[in-house]
Protein backbone atom coordinates (compact mmCIF):
# COMPACT_ATOMS: atom_id res chain seq x y z
CA UNK A 1 0.00 0.00 0.00
CA UNK A 2 1.65 3.30 -1.13
CA UNK A 3 0.22 5.87 1.02
CA UNK A 4 0.43 9.49 -0.80
CA UNK A 5 0.31 13.20 1.23
CA UNK A 6 -0.08 16.03 -0.53
CA UNK A 7 -0.87 19.89 -0.20
CA UNK A 8 -4.26 21.34 -0.07
CA UNK A 9 -6.34 20.51 -3.09
CA UNK A 10 -8.72 23.07 -4.48
CA UNK A 11 -12.95 22.15 -4.50
CA UNK A 12 -15.00 23.61 -6.73
CA UNK A 13 -16.82 26.98 -5.63
CA UNK A 14 -12.72 27.91 -4.25
CA UNK A 15 -13.00 25.77 -0.47
CA UNK A 16 -9.89 24.39 -0.06
CA UNK A 17 -9.43 20.94 2.06
CA UNK A 18 -6.20 18.97 3.14
CA UNK A 19 -6.41 15.33 1.63
CA UNK A 20 -4.86 12.04 2.65
CA UNK A 21 -4.70 9.85 -0.71
CA UNK A 22 -4.08 5.54 -0.32
CA UNK A 23 -3.55 4.43 -3.26
CA UNK A 24 -4.75 0.83 -3.08
CA UNK A 25 -7.33 -1.40 -4.68
CA UNK A 26 -11.14 -1.05 -3.89
CA UNK A 27 -11.66 -4.09 -1.47
CA UNK A 28 -8.80 -3.08 0.60
CA UNK A 29 -10.34 0.39 0.69
CA UNK A 30 -13.45 -1.02 1.84
CA UNK A 31 -12.10 -2.75 4.53
CA UNK A 32 -9.80 0.34 5.50
CA UNK A 33 -13.25 2.37 5.54
CA UNK A 34 -14.46 0.22 7.82
CA UNK A 35 -11.62 0.41 10.09
CA UNK A 36 -11.85 3.37 9.86
CA UNK A 37 -15.30 3.54 11.27
CA UNK A 38 -14.70 1.02 13.85
CA UNK A 39 -15.50 3.48 16.77
CA UNK A 40 -18.75 4.86 15.83
CA UNK A 41 -22.24 2.76 16.13
CA UNK A 42 -22.57 0.45 13.43
CA UNK A 43 -25.72 -1.73 12.58
CA UNK A 44 -25.83 -5.65 11.69
CA UNK A 45 -27.64 -4.78 8.60
CA UNK A 46 -24.71 -2.09 7.74
CA UNK A 47 -21.42 -4.94 8.29
CA UNK A 48 -24.23 -6.84 6.32
CA UNK A 49 -24.23 -5.59 3.79
CA UNK A 50 -20.52 -4.73 3.60
CA UNK A 51 -20.01 -7.93 4.22
CA UNK A 52 -22.40 -9.44 1.41
CA UNK A 53 -20.34 -7.07 -1.02
CA UNK A 54 -16.85 -8.33 -0.29
CA UNK A 55 -18.06 -11.54 -0.78
CA UNK A 56 -19.84 -11.27 -4.18
CA UNK A 57 -17.50 -8.81 -5.49
CA UNK A 58 -14.00 -10.00 -4.44
CA UNK A 59 -14.75 -13.59 -3.31
CA UNK A 60 -13.66 -14.00 0.17
CA UNK A 61 -14.34 -16.96 2.04
CA UNK A 62 -16.13 -17.26 5.70
CA UNK A 63 -12.55 -17.60 6.86
CA UNK A 64 -11.18 -14.81 5.39
CA UNK A 65 -14.10 -12.20 6.23
CA UNK A 66 -14.01 -13.59 9.70
CA UNK A 67 -10.21 -12.93 9.79
CA UNK A 68 -10.50 -9.30 8.52
CA UNK A 69 -12.99 -8.68 10.50
CA UNK A 70 -11.71 -10.36 13.87
CA UNK A 71 -15.03 -12.37 14.15
CA UNK A 72 -16.06 -16.29 13.87
CA UNK A 73 -16.91 -17.52 10.62
CA UNK A 74 -20.32 -18.23 12.34
CA UNK A 75 -20.71 -14.04 13.10
CA UNK A 76 -19.85 -13.58 9.54
CA UNK A 77 -22.51 -16.20 8.72
CA UNK A 78 -25.09 -14.86 10.48
CA UNK A 79 -24.53 -11.09 8.92
CA UNK A 80 -24.37 -12.34 5.45
CA UNK A 81 -27.94 -14.20 5.88
CA UNK A 82 -29.70 -11.20 7.63
CA UNK A 83 -28.22 -9.38 3.91
CA UNK A 84 -28.97 -12.51 1.77
CA UNK A 85 -31.89 -14.15 2.86
CA UNK A 86 -33.78 -12.10 5.15
CA UNK A 87 -36.54 -10.63 2.46
CA UNK A 88 -36.03 -6.73 1.37
CA UNK A 89 -39.37 -5.72 3.30
CA UNK A 90 -38.30 -6.92 6.43
CA UNK A 91 -34.77 -5.38 5.91
CA UNK A 92 -36.66 -1.84 5.25
CA UNK A 93 -38.41 -2.28 8.51
CA UNK A 94 -35.35 -2.64 10.83
CA UNK A 95 -33.95 0.37 8.24
CA UNK A 96 -36.48 2.76 9.50
CA UNK A 97 -35.80 1.21 13.08
CA UNK A 98 -39.25 -0.27 13.44
CA UNK A 99 -37.73 -3.83 14.31
CA UNK A 100 -34.36 -4.26 15.89
CA UNK A 101 -31.48 -6.29 13.61
CA UNK A 102 -30.74 -8.90 16.61
CA UNK A 103 -34.68 -9.62 16.65
CA UNK A 104 -34.39 -10.06 12.68
CA UNK A 105 -31.44 -12.11 12.59
CA UNK A 106 -32.52 -14.51 15.66
CA UNK A 107 -36.08 -15.03 14.97
CA UNK A 108 -37.67 -13.14 12.04
CA UNK A 109 -34.52 -14.75 9.31
CA UNK A 110 -35.58 -18.57 10.58
CA UNK A 111 -39.16 -18.03 9.96
CA UNK A 112 -38.39 -16.44 6.90
CA UNK A 113 -36.51 -19.62 5.33
CA UNK A 114 -39.00 -21.77 6.76
CA UNK A 115 -41.86 -19.60 5.25
CA UNK A 116 -40.70 -16.35 3.79
CA UNK A 117 -44.23 -14.91 2.53
CA UNK A 118 -45.30 -15.42 6.59
CA UNK A 119 -42.23 -13.84 7.66
CA UNK A 120 -42.74 -10.55 5.65
CA UNK A 121 -46.87 -10.83 6.72
CA UNK A 122 -46.21 -10.99 10.47
CA UNK A 123 -42.90 -8.76 10.06
CA UNK A 124 -45.62 -6.04 8.61
CA UNK A 125 -48.17 -6.91 11.45
CA UNK A 126 -45.91 -6.34 14.22
CA UNK A 127 -43.55 -3.52 13.25
CA UNK A 128 -45.75 -0.85 14.39
CA UNK A 129 -45.50 -2.16 18.12
CA UNK A 130 -41.89 -1.92 17.44
CA UNK A 131 -41.77 -4.94 19.92
CA UNK A 132 -38.25 -5.83 22.00
CA UNK A 133 -36.45 -8.89 21.29
CA UNK A 134 -37.83 -10.71 23.24
CA UNK A 135 -41.54 -9.99 22.54
CA UNK A 136 -40.25 -10.72 18.70
CA UNK A 137 -39.45 -14.14 20.02
CA UNK A 138 -42.78 -14.49 21.64
CA UNK A 139 -44.91 -13.55 18.48
CA UNK A 140 -42.70 -15.81 16.13
CA UNK A 141 -43.11 -18.88 18.53
CA UNK A 142 -47.02 -18.23 18.49
CA UNK A 143 -46.81 -17.54 14.68
CA UNK A 144 -44.70 -21.01 14.27
CA UNK A 145 -47.18 -23.26 16.41
CA UNK A 146 -50.77 -22.35 15.64
CA UNK A 147 -53.01 -23.33 12.70
CA UNK A 148 -53.94 -21.13 9.61
CA UNK A 149 -56.76 -19.43 11.81
CA UNK A 150 -54.94 -18.61 14.75
CA UNK A 151 -52.45 -17.04 12.33
CA UNK A 152 -54.84 -14.91 10.63
CA UNK A 153 -56.21 -13.85 14.14
CA UNK A 154 -52.18 -12.90 15.37
CA UNK A 155 -51.77 -10.67 12.42
CA UNK A 156 -54.86 -8.70 13.18
CA UNK A 157 -54.21 -8.06 17.01
CA UNK A 158 -50.87 -8.74 17.50
CA UNK A 159 -50.73 -6.60 20.75
CA UNK A 160 -52.83 -8.48 22.00
CA UNK A 161 -51.01 -11.77 22.34
CA UNK A 162 -48.30 -9.79 24.10
CA UNK A 163 -51.28 -8.29 26.71
CA UNK A 164 -52.08 -11.71 27.31
CA UNK A 165 -48.71 -12.85 27.95
CA UNK A 166 -47.08 -10.31 29.65
CA UNK A 167 -46.52 -11.45 33.36
CA UNK A 168 -48.73 -9.24 35.69
CA UNK A 169 -46.96 -6.97 38.63
CA UNK A 170 -46.85 -8.58 41.83
CA UNK A 171 -48.77 -6.00 44.38
CA UNK A 172 -46.15 -3.65 45.47
CA UNK A 173 -45.83 -3.27 49.58
CA UNK A 174 -48.03 0.16 50.17
CA UNK A 175 -45.50 1.24 52.73
CA UNK A 176 -42.47 0.96 50.60
CA UNK A 177 -44.83 2.36 47.85
CA UNK A 178 -45.66 5.61 50.46
CA UNK A 179 -41.82 6.51 50.90
CA UNK A 180 -41.07 6.10 47.26
CA UNK A 181 -43.26 8.36 46.01
CA UNK A 182 -42.22 10.80 49.42
CA UNK A 183 -39.13 10.63 48.13
CA UNK A 184 -39.79 11.38 44.42
CA UNK A 185 -41.56 14.20 45.71
CA UNK A 186 -38.86 15.40 47.59
CA UNK A 187 -36.38 15.20 44.55
CA UNK A 188 -38.46 16.62 41.96
CA UNK A 189 -38.84 20.18 44.13
CA UNK A 190 -34.95 19.87 44.58
CA UNK A 191 -34.77 19.93 40.75
CA UNK A 192 -37.28 22.26 39.88
CA UNK A 193 -35.47 24.80 42.70
CA UNK A 194 -32.06 24.10 41.11
CA UNK A 195 -33.41 25.03 37.47
CA UNK A 196 -35.35 28.79 38.93
CA UNK A 197 -31.86 29.31 40.38
CA UNK A 198 -29.82 28.57 37.19
CA UNK A 199 -32.31 30.89 35.90
CA UNK A 200 -34.37 28.96 33.66
CA UNK A 201 -37.42 31.03 34.45
CA UNK A 202 -35.66 34.14 33.01
CA UNK A 203 -36.12 32.41 29.78
CA UNK A 204 -40.17 32.24 29.57
CA UNK A 205 -42.71 34.17 28.15
CA UNK A 206 -45.34 36.49 30.43
CA UNK A 207 -47.72 33.75 29.34
CA UNK A 208 -45.71 30.76 30.26
CA UNK A 209 -44.76 32.28 33.31
CA UNK A 210 -48.56 32.90 34.20
CA UNK A 211 -48.81 29.27 33.82
CA UNK A 212 -46.15 28.04 35.96
CA UNK A 213 -47.02 29.66 38.91
CA UNK A 214 -50.98 28.25 38.49
CA UNK A 215 -49.26 24.85 38.12
CA UNK A 216 -46.88 25.39 40.94
CA UNK A 217 -49.85 26.82 43.10
CA UNK A 218 -51.18 23.47 42.19
CA UNK A 219 -49.09 21.66 43.48
CA UNK A 220 -48.51 23.52 46.69
CA UNK A 221 -52.58 22.93 47.47
CA UNK A 222 -51.70 19.16 47.07
CA UNK A 223 -48.17 19.01 48.90
CA UNK A 224 -50.12 20.48 51.83
CA UNK A 225 -53.21 18.04 51.47
CA UNK A 226 -50.71 15.31 51.85
CA UNK A 227 -49.36 17.35 54.69
CA UNK A 228 -52.69 17.60 56.38
CA UNK A 229 -53.48 14.03 56.07
CA UNK A 230 -50.43 12.85 57.63
CA UNK A 231 -50.57 14.90 60.52
CA UNK A 232 -54.59 13.77 61.49
CA UNK A 233 -52.84 10.34 60.96
CA UNK A 234 -50.14 10.56 62.86
CA UNK A 235 -52.87 11.92 65.59
CA UNK A 236 -55.32 9.00 65.10
CA UNK A 237 -52.26 7.07 65.72
CA UNK A 238 -51.57 8.23 68.96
Amino acid sequence: MCLKTGGPIRLHGGNLVRATCWDLPEQEALLLGRLMRSGESESALEQAWLLRELQERFALSLEELARRFGRSPSWVSRRLGLGRELPDAIQLLVRQGKLGPHAAMKHLLPLARANRAGAVALARAIAPLEPSTRQTALLVAAYARTDERGRAELLKHPAALLRATEPSEPTADPVRQLKRDISALSGIARRATTQIENGVTRQMLPREHGQLRRAAAGARGDVELFVTALGKDETHAG
